[in-house]
């Protein structure tokens, strides 16, 4: 007689860390961190920029978006699924804000002058 268990028990939802609730991020390609869960079988994370994408099959508990992102407010999550097929809970979500600050200049004139600024 042959006996086999069936693992149909999903990791534990990651813990996000950086971008905080709320940062402004100074970047159109941010890097996001949560923290690593265990599960005998591995994990691998799959994080989402709600309404932007999604990006699966991550190794690391920390990813640097690619796609740049535009000016604006986004939320993120992240989710782990074991070597088994067993899909863990969504984090909570966090929001953060891209901000890329646009470059300016100053012309100054100066009447009657012959001086080069």
């Amino acid at each position: 007689m042959a006996y086999f268990e069936v693992d149909a028990t999903p990791p534990p939802a990651p813990s996000l860390q950086s971008p905080s609730d709320g940062a402004t991020v100074y970047s159109a390609m941010p890097r996001f961190e949560w923290s690593a869960v265990s599960d005998p079988h591995g994990v691998l994370y799959e994080i989402e920029i709600i309404g932007v994408g999604a990006v699966s099959f991550l190794e690391n508990n920390s990813y640097t978006w690619e796609n740049g992102l535009s000016d604006g407010t986004y939320a993120w999550r992240v989710r782990a699924i074991d070597g088994l097929g067993n899909i863990g809970s969504w984090s909570s979500t966090w929001h953060f804000t891209i901000w890329i600050p646009k470059p300016t200049s100053l012309r100054i004139e100066v009447e009657n002058s012959t001086e080069n600024f």
